[in-house]
């Protein structure tokens, strides 16, 4: 949620974006009782990610209809094969 709200409060400035993510993650990592993994530092690729987005809508207007119906549609089917079914 820090996250979230730092991109939402510095909206157009993305050094300032990318530098309180990276302090967010950062201290989230530090102080994560002890229970760290490396890939945990894969948090902080997304920042060369964000970098690239340059503010227009992409894709196709179908393109969302997709995504409604993958996310819990994927979900569903992790469930099954977690519960063997």
């Amino acid at each position: 949620m820090l996250c979230v709200l730092a991109f939402g409060a510095y909206r157009g400035d993305f050094k300032r974006q990318a530098s309180t993510y990276a302090a967010i993650v950062f201290f989230t990592l530090l102080f994560s009782r002890g229970i760290f993994a490396p890939y945990q530092l894969g948090m902080f690729l997304v920042i060369p990610l964000l970098r690239q987005y340059n503010g227009t809508l992409g894709g196709s207007k179908h393109s969302k209809w997709f995504f409604y119906v993958f996310y819990p549609l994927h979900l569903l089917v992790i469930g099954l094969l977690k519960y063997g079914v």
